[in-house]
């Protein structure tokens, strides 16, 4: 990390400020280096290890701590540089705000004459926009701000004269088409006629045929309705015999389902009843262990502790009677599982 913060601190050229914010930091840095070696050295691998989960809970709370000490430093030096950052664009807002109207009022004055032309063909332009779309003509087909005002009076005098024939011409069409169209009608009236002719024939015909189809199925009907009497006789009996047999089939294997889950249940009182008999005998034989056991543990907990003087020797027997007092917990947890 050392290398690290070095190559952070290169650009700046300012060397008194880097050897500054290196003094600043080089605490939190050596003592994040710390953290890291005894933060790999704590493996869990196993929900019961609770002391090295609490050891890690209590680590975290000293990084957050440290690491929060250190963001304080770091927007402490950084408001000092935002300072010195708005100043200099003040500076720079303030001799921009004065020369912003000086060269508006100068490029004004320099594209006078311009401007002036602009405003003037800008005033033909729409001129000639309004004379076009008088006569219904679409002025963005022409680039009129080229034009002179000779090629525009004959665009104008061409285009009307081309609108008259164009009318002319409409006209005829028109005419041509109404007589066409009458034409038309006349002989799809004549069709009509006809057509109304051969329909009514052929409904005269169709109705004889109906009514012989109808005889026919008529006959066909009767038929089928004698056959089908006959299928649902035979029907109601096979599904009697089939009901029957569905029945009697349920009843044998329900019969048999009883049987099966008695001898089941029998077979599952025996197995609960041996494996009780055998933890019973398991925990009579380990009666005398778990009593020793107890007995030594109890011992444990009688040892005197030493007079101590030295604040981090108390420290040091403090942890270790904290502890010996969780590994006696746990010890008490396994003696009685025994």
């Amino acid at each position: 990390m050392k290398e690290q913060l070095t190559q952070e601190l290169a650009p700046l050229k300012d060397r008194k400020l880097a050897v500054m914010i290196e003094e600043k930091f080089q605490p939190f840095i050596d003592q994040v280096e710390m953290w890291k070696d005894t933060a790999e050295s704590i493996v869990i691998s196993d929900i019961s290890q609770k002391e090295e989960m609490k050891t890690a809970g209590s680590l975290l709370r000293e990084v957050v701590t440290y690491r929060t000490n250190a963001d304080k430093i770091r927007k402490e030096l950084k408001a000092d540089s935002l300072t010195y950052g708005r100043c200099v664009q003040g500076v720079y807002n303030l001799i921009e705000s004065n020369c912003k109207p000086i060269e508006e009022d100068l490029k004004a004055k320099r594209d006078y004459a311009k401007r002036i032309k602009e405003e003037a063909l800008k005033k033909v332009v729409e001129y000639r926009k309004n004379e076009l779309i008088k006569i219904g003509v679409n002025s963005d087909l022409y680039n009129l701000e080229q034009m002179t005002n000779d090629e525009f009076e004959t665009l104008l005098e061409t285009t009307i004269e081309q609108k008259k024939i164009a009318e002319e011409l409409k006209k005829k069409e028109e005419a041509e088409r109404i007589a066409k169209e009458k034409a038309e009608a006349e002989e799809r009236e004549q069709i009509r006629i006809e057509n109304e002719k051969l329909r009514q024939e052929q409904e005269k015909a169709e109705a004889e045929r109906k009514r012989i189809e109808a005889e026919r199925q008529a006959e066909l009907n009767r038929i089928e309705a004698e056959r089908k009497a006959e299928q649902q006789k035979a029907d109601a009996e096979r599904k009697a015999l089939e009901a029957k047999l569905e029945a009697e089939r349920i009843e044998r294997e329900r019969l048999e389902k009883e049987k099966r889950e008695e001898n089941a249940k029998i077979e599952r009182e025996r197995l609960q009843k041996e494996i009780a008999e055998a933890e019973a005998k398991r925990k009579a034989e380990m009666a005398p262990d778990r009593d020793k056991l107890k007995e030594y543990v109890l011992n444990l907990q009688k040892v005197v502790k030493p007079e101590l003087k030295d604040e981090k020797a108390k420290d040091l027997l403090n942890k270790i009677n904290q502890n010996l007092g969780m590994l006696i917990e746990k010890i008490n947890e396994h003696i009685e599982k025994l």
